[in-house]
């Protein structure tokens, strides 16, 4: 059964947001970040190198035509080169506003401010996947167990 929404959310700029309340400058992450990140993706040869990467790891494992999800998106620069390389059904999600309006403006469609610890999602995604994320969640087994929710059919 297939329930993809389990909270209600209100929508600004087109991006669904879950929990509002959300700190954008943490002690593990500020959102400011996210300004100079957006600046080097491009440039910088580790975001380069990185995006080919998980691209070249995504041809051998993930199908085109999967519900994807990349939580912990930051700007959605990864979602992006995957969506310019097939993967159209990509969302993005991202505790920072900041970080989702950038992937916004890159073309990707839905976008979802939340918490993973309290995710709204169930039986959704066929993929989920997080890069460079977990180390930044202080309860990760929680965290994993919230991704393994919102699979269709466990794990990929």
């Amino acid at each position: 059964m297939r329930k993809l929404v389990l909270k209600d959310y209100k929508e600004v700029d087109g991006i669904k947001i879950f929990h509002e309340n959300i700190d954008e400058n943490h002690s593990d992450y500020n959102s400011q970040g996210l300004d100079n990140l957006y600046k080097q993706e491009e440039k910088h040869f580790w975001f380069l190198a990185r995006k080919n990467f998980i691209l070249q790891n995504f041809k051998k494992y993930i199908d085109k035509n999967s519900k994807i999800i990349e939580i912990g998106a930051g700007t959605g620069n990864v979602s992006r080169n995957l969506q310019q390389n097939g993967y159209e059904n990509i969302s993005v999600g991202e505790m920072h506003l900041n970080g989702l309006k950038y992937a916004k403006s890159y073309g990707i469609k839905d976008c979802y401010q939340f918490d993973l610890l309290d995710t709204p999602f169930e039986n959704e995604f066929d993929s989920v996947c997080m890069f460079d994320v977990l180390e930044h969640i202080p309860n990760d087994n929680e965290a994993l167990k919230n991704v393994n929710k919102m699979l269709n059919g466990g794990v990929r």
